[in-house]
């Protein structure tokens, strides 16, 4: 038995090691619990990978090292249809326990079975919630989903969709026409309307009756909640105009929504405003007040601003990154880690990105690039700390602070062999000599297949990368959107928006 043990032992710890991630585009990471947790996006080939980092590290660790301490997540995948998507809406439940993600983009010409799924970091079980049935139909992507706590309730907007069939859409007397795509028709339309859902009664509802909504329908843009002000904002990506062709939304204006009136106002900036942009990322920060805006499409110009929501004058961050070889980017993920700001994956220069930038946020009038992260927040159950039902799918190992894997029970506890037969002799402990020797013969033949595995799949994916100082083309840029979508933009800005039908 002690045989069979130290063999499954051996079989974990060589599934739980540490690994550096395939580079990727419009995934979606999140912070739950003690570690940032990373799900979906377009790597070179469509995996259905899930990868969690451990971020609680008390002692000082380089932020080169974070790159390569990855820990992939066995899916626990129940009953939920686990196929792949990127680009989907997404957000965490407001105690952080979970990842919501609804709609997305998908290859082939059948949707996803199950288009609104959750990830449940506390019982690590997935599960499949009620899908959106309202105006503009199909699964919907690129649109923005933010929780608003005054409502309780999960507000989605904007997108544009996939799997509509090849009829046109009529919404509020528009007719949508329905575009041929190389993975099935879509519409420029995905929640033309405000619409929220309950996960209390698990019930979406369509809000029709907001006040001033802007006719124009928003795409590729990204959404912030200010419990403070109890509004909503949008930032950048694109609009229908009246002949439905996409141009950018400006960043000299802000769109918002205050509730619970559901008040659509557009708001004047000033200050540094920042250029045209797509697949961007805005994180509030923890004033409350502060938003900081990150990358985006097109990759010119200065990457990083902040927006005072109050005076809604926008500054450049100043960013020294002399020391970082690719800061800009986009269909990045930004993770908020007490006054740490992870950036994570995205694409740059010619190829997508799987290093790691930490942000230090703590000084707004001097944010800069860290090169070492270490955790100062409050003390947290870790997730292997935390009572779950005990079978093996729920094992996860923790991670120590100097990034070892130290493989503990459920409890958290570390399991003394001694402890397991209280009635053993001199005999048995020879036997359990022999085995021990046996298991350490055995893991080592574990750790050095693991080792030769990573070696050769580190190789496979080495992508060269240009020069930073050599700028990426609008024509390269659709080139490679070319490659894992397949329609053009219409319109004036046609050059410089991506290809993510």
């Amino acid at each position: 038995m002690r045989l069979f043990n130290c063999l499954l032992l051996a079989g974990v710890s060589s599934v739980f090691a540490e690994q550096i991630p395939t580079q990727r585009i419009n995934e979606y990471c999140d912070y739950l619990v003690d570690r940032i947790y990373c799900y979906g996006g377009y790597s070179s080939s469509t995996t259905e990978d899930f990868y969690y980092l451990p971020v609680q590290n008390r002692q000082p660790l380089s932020v080169t090292s974070l790159s390569s301490a990855w820990v992939s997540a066995p899916v626990n995948k129940g009953k939920v249809d686990f196929q792949f998507r990127k680009s989907f809406q997404r957000i965490s439940t407001s105690d952080h326990t979970k990842m919501l993600m609804q709609g997305g983009f998908n290859y082939g010409t059948v949707p996803l079975q199950d288009s609104f799924i959750e990830y449940d970091a506390i019982t690590d079980t997935w599960a499949s919630l009620p899908d959106y049935e309202g105006p503009g139909h199909g699964q919907i992507y690129k649109g923005s989903m933010c929780y608003v706590s005054s409502l309780d309730k999960y507000i989605f907007f904007g997108g544009i969709s996939q799997h509509t069939g090849t009829q046109a859409l009529v919404v509020d007397g528009v007719q949508y026409p329905s575009k041929s795509i190389s993975h099935g028709n879509g519409h420029d339309i995905g929640f033309t309307h405000l619409a929220s859902f309950d996960m209390k009664t698990l019930s979406w509802n369509t809000i029709t009756t907001a006040v001033n909504q802007d006719p124009s329908v928003f795409s590729y843009q990204s959404s912030i909640y200010s419990s403070v002000q109890d509004t909503a904002y949008y930032f950048g990506g694109y609009y229908l105009d009246p002949k439905l062709q996409h141009q950018f939304v400006s960043f000299k204006e802000i769109h918002s929504v205050q509730f619970p009136s559901y008040t659509w106002t557009k708001y004047s900036c000033t200050g540094d405003i920042p250029s045209n942009r797509a697949e961007h990322t805005t994180t509030l920060l923890a004033d409350g007040k502060t938003v900081l805006l990150y990358g985006g499409l097109p990759l010119a110009g200065e990457y990083c601003h902040l927006l005072d929501l109050d005076t809604r004058v926008w500054k450049k961050c100043g960013l020294d990154d002399s020391a970082i070889a690719y800061p800009n980017r986009y269909g990045h993920s930004a993770v908020l880690v007490q006054d740490k700001l992870f950036i994570l994956f995205g694409y740059v220069i010619g190829t997508s990105q799987n290093d790691v930038l930490v942000l230090d946020v703590s000084d707004l009038n001097h944010i800069k690039f860290n090169h070492d992260y270490t955790y100062t927040g409050p003390e947290k159950p870790t997730v292997a700390n935390i009572p779950v039902n005990t079978t093996m799918s729920n094992i996860h190992p923790v991670v120590s602070s100097a990034g070892n894997n130290n493989t503990k029970n459920d409890l958290g506890n570390t399991e003394d062999s001694s402890q397991l037969d209280p009635t053993s002799d001199s005999s048995t402990s020879n036997t359990s000599t022999i085995i021990g020797v046996t298991c350490s013969i055995i893991g080592l033949a574990f750790v050095s297949a693991g080792i030769f595995f990573f070696i050769r799949r580190k190789r496979q994916s080495a992508v060269p990368v240009t020069s930073r100082n050599s700028m990426w083309t609008n024509k390269q840029e659709l080139q490679f959107n070319s490659q894992y979508n397949s329609t053009t933009f219409t319109g004036n800005n046609a050059q410089n928006q991506p290809n993510n039908y």
